[in-house]
Parts: structure tokens; sequence; C-alpha cells
């Protein structure tokens, strides 16, 4: 615990007001889940504004604070101190983001009724969590560039919450913007597929840090 006090106290100190914009985007999306009124018909556009607003930024704050290794110099000198902290760093910001997620879902529930939770959705979301917390790392690590890491993850979001997933990029596509049907073998490949990407992404990210 002392631990991570001293680490989430390091990380603000660094990187002073950008700390905080995650937390001011899960307000946005809290803000939009309290205030979208309908339920019924179009209850699933909750879980939309959880995935489009709140889960792309589970990405910024890991890519500002591995940004340092990017700097010119510096990589030789701190490659072994984040080399150490990186299990830490993704558990800590793993936890403190499913929390945050947690919230969302229990006042998208406290509004809808436990009716509104499929298993497909509630297992999809924290993958893409995890989507979005190791693709920053891994797109850092290749453009090595904070603001070209950003811009991608962020102009691919907007795009595909804007078409709704139906242009033909960008691709991947990995929101569900539907509720759901169990039976329906498009859900279990973009599932299946989405998990691969992760997976790859985060097997990525180890080999950069040289854990194996």
């Amino acid at each position: 615990m002392e631990n991570s006090r001293l680490l989430f106290a390091f990380d603000k100190k660094s990187m002073k007001g950008a700390f905080y914009v995650p937390f001011f985007m899960w307000g946005v999306a809290l803000l939009g889940i309290l205030f979208y009124a309908s339920m019924e018909k179009d209850y699933y556009n909750h879980f939309i504004i959880v995935q489009g607003i709140f889960l792309p930024f589970c990405c910024w704050h890991l890519v500002y604070r591995y940004s340092e290794l990017l700097v010119h110099g510096a990589e030789d000198t701190l490659f072994p101190y984040y080399r150490k902290w990186f299990f830490y760093d993704i558990a800590r910001y793993g936890i403190l983001y499913s929390l945050l997620l947690i919230v969302l879902l229990l006042i998208i529930g406290i509004k809808g009724g436990a009716a509104v939770f499929d298993s497909i959705t509630l297992t999809h979301l924290p993958v893409l969590l995890l989507f979005y917390l190791f693709g920053g790392l891994a797109l850092l690590f290749t453009m090595r560039s904070v603001e070209l890491t950003l811009a991608i993850i962020f102009i691919y979001t907007v795009i595909e919450v804007v078409t709704l997933g139906t242009s033909g990029l960008p691709w991947p596509h990995i929101f569900i913007f539907l509720p759901p049907l169990p039976e329906d073998p498009e859900m279990t490949k973009k599932f299946t597929f989405l998990l691969l990407i992760t997976v790859s992404m985060a097997m990525y990210v180890a080999k950069k840090v040289r854990l194996f």
C-alpha cells in the first residue's frame, strides 16, 4: 500500500494536470449514464458510453509514465527501474480502472436493473479495458511518441463510435453497439479476436520491457 501511494504521488507530480484527465473522462461518462434517460428501447447506449468515453483513457497513465523511457539518453538509466515495477504498474492501474468501471456498471444496474446485463458484455468490457491498457503501451513503444500514440487511439475510437463500427476503417471493430445475442457467431468471433489481439499486445509490451 505504501509503495502504491508513493508511486501514485510520483505519477501525479510528473504528469501534473494530465494525471487527472482519465478521471475527468470517467466523470463525463458517469454524467452521460446518469442523464441519459432511456433504459427501455436503447439501454445499450449506456454501455456504448462506457466503451467510447471512459475505456479509451485507460491507456493514459501508463503511456505518460513510460514515455520517460523515450527521452534521449534516459532509457539506459531508467530502464532497470521501470522493468522492476512493470507488473506493479500494470496491476495498480488495472485495479484502479477496474474499480472505476465497476462503479459505472453499478450505476447502469441501478437505473435499469440486473436484466440489462448479459454475459457477453460483462466479459467484453474488462477485455476492452486490457486492450487499451496494453494497446497504449504497444503503440508507444512502436511510435516512440506520446502525441502520435494518443492521437491514433482517440481518432480510432471517435471514428469507430461515430460510424457504429459499420465502416471499413478503422479496423479491427472491437466495440459492441447492439445488445449481443449469445447464439450470434459474430459475437464469438469479435470477442475471440479482441482477446487474441490483447494477449499479443501484452506479449509485445513484455518483450519490449524484456521480461522474457
